[in-house]
């Protein structure tokens, strides 16, 4: 008698298949959580890296028609130490949770900082006296020497 129907090594060539197929979308998953999640560390350092460099380039550094036209400018705008964008420096350093809010300053991490920034400020050489250059740096606590973020900018004296 002969029954119409699949074989046994049919049945088991379309398994492989089956399952050889759901192995590469396993994998293909397990990319697109890894790619989303890079992607969400570098939006949050970007924007905690551009929230800095806004505070700065907010702060007062111009000319006071008032006083004769002498410089003024926030004390928050002192020039830097030259190491202060790859080394934890106190006055240059903020940490930042997962969500991009400070937790924490000065140069030890605390529990929940997931991000730290740094910051320099550094007169311009070609005119020290009117021009800024302002840096900020954000990355990783854990491994701040890899996927950093690095913004520069230039802030120059205006009348006031």
């Amino acid at each position: 008698m002969y029954v119409k129907g699949f074989s046994l090594v049919e049945v088991l060539v379309a398994m492989a298949l089956v399952a050889s197929s759901a192995l590469g979308l396993a994998e293909l998953f397990a990319l697109a959580a890894r790619v989303t999640q890079a992607s969400r560390i570098d939006t949050v350092m970007t924007m905690a890296a551009e929230t800095k460099m806004a505070e700065l380039r907010g702060l007062t550094w111009a000319y006071d028609p008032a006083g004769g036209g002498a410089p003024i400018s926030d004390p928050a705008l002192a020039t830097s130490p030259a190491s202060a964008l790859r080394t934890n420096t106190s006055g240059f350093v903020d940490f930042i949770d997962g969500a991009g809010a400070v937790v924490g300053v000065g140069t030890a991490a605390p529990r929940q900082g997931v991000y730290l920034r740094r910051w320099s400020i550094a007169p311009m050489p070609a005119d020290p006296v009117n021009t800024l250059v302002l840096q900020v740096m954000a990355a990783p606590v854990t491994r701040p020497a890899s996927r950093d973020v690095h913004l520069i900018s230039i802030l120059s004296r205006t009348a006031q």
